[in-house]
């Protein structure tokens, strides 16, 4: 039987009310983090991963297991069941993150500069990473760490430059999706989406004038 495609969604959104400046409506980042997450959904019936309750920050669905990474460490890891095997790959995020925050519906790393909250509802993965300032770092190198014979390249449809995960049967299971990004004057921002080998580069483009936050 063919296994469904699943989907790592590396998503970027700021929500304010209406055009009104975040300043200016007194919500801070964490907060307009919150309304971006909570709105990623629209079916109130998807099932969110609660990482408070986890206490190894395991979670499964159907034949996937994930883990996210604990104080110190940086990589997602994926383990997924399929015909011929297991498939097992890891996600490293930008850095090891020692101060973490573990919440209902999410686990948010917190770095010098920008956190990163990362959220697993039914099986796809949700990255999205809050730039506090313009001196912050700017672009976020994910290193894919695959199986042998596997490899990622840009699909050949659509024009959102989405990237496909194949195993070594050229099998595409999984699909990396760029969101939108935005500032906190809800203007679009022009972003970096790279594939680099097994490096996917994510971040706000150059040259560019920005009110921070900027969600990724």
């Amino acid at each position: 039987m063919k296994k469904k495609t699943s989907i790592l969604l590396l998503v970027a959104a700021l929500f304010a009310i209406i055009s009104v400046p975040a300043w200016a409506t007194g919500l801070t980042p964490e907060k307009m983090m919150d309304v971006y997450i909570d709105s990623i959904y629209e079916n109130d019936m998807a099932t969110v991963a609660d990482f408070s309750k986890s206490d190894d920050m395991n979670v499964t669905f159907d034949d996937t297991q994930i883990t996210l990474p604990a104080a110190g460490e940086n990589a997602i890891e994926i383990v997924r069941e399929m015909e011929n095997g297991l498939f097992d790959m890891q996600i490293g995020l930008p850095s090891a993150n020692e101060d973490i925050a573990l919440l209902s519906d999410r686990a948010v790393y917190k770095e010098d500069g920008y956190t990163q909250a990362v959220q697993v509802a039914d099986g796809d993965i949700h990255i999205v990473t809050s730039v506090l300032n313009d001196e912050a770092q700017q672009e976020f190198a994910y290193d894919f760490s695959l199986p042998n014979g596997a490899y990622m390249k840009y699909a050949d449809y659509g024009n959102d430059n989405s990237v496909l995960i194949y195993n070594e049967a050229d099998e595409a299971i999984y699909t990396l999706v760029p969101g939108i990004v935005k500032d906190a004057n809800c203007r679009e921002v022009d972003f970096v989406w790279d594939l680099q080998g097994n490096t996917l580069v994510h971040g706000i483009a150059e040259g560019q004038d920005l009110a921070y936050p900027v969600n990724i």
